[in-house]
């Protein structure tokens, strides 16, 4: 049995509505979303912690998203709701 797990990931679906809070004395971004789940009625709220690093770089990854490939988003999330 190999323990390189190089090539595995864990998905995790997310969807709108979202909810985030930001604490500017450490940088630290929480990013919230209700996920349903058959044993918990109503949902359960799942929350993403991201430290400063990692804020930083989600911060600059979404400033080069929304450049290539803000509108092309924008459509497919306006169609999604349309439907």
């Amino acid at each position: 049995m190999s323990d390189d797990f190089s090539d595995k990931y864990f998905p995790i679906g997310i969807s709108a509505p979202l909810t985030t809070e930001f604490d500017p004395s450490t940088g630290e971004l929480i990013v919230g979303c209700l996920q349903q789940h058959p044993s918990v009625p109503g949902g359960i709220q799942m929350k993403l912690f991201f430290d400063a690093k990692a804020t930083e770089q989600l911060l600059s990854s979404l400033l080069t998203l929304q450049k290539e490939f803000g509108e092309l988003v924008e459509a497919k999330a306006n169609k999604r709701f349309l439907q």
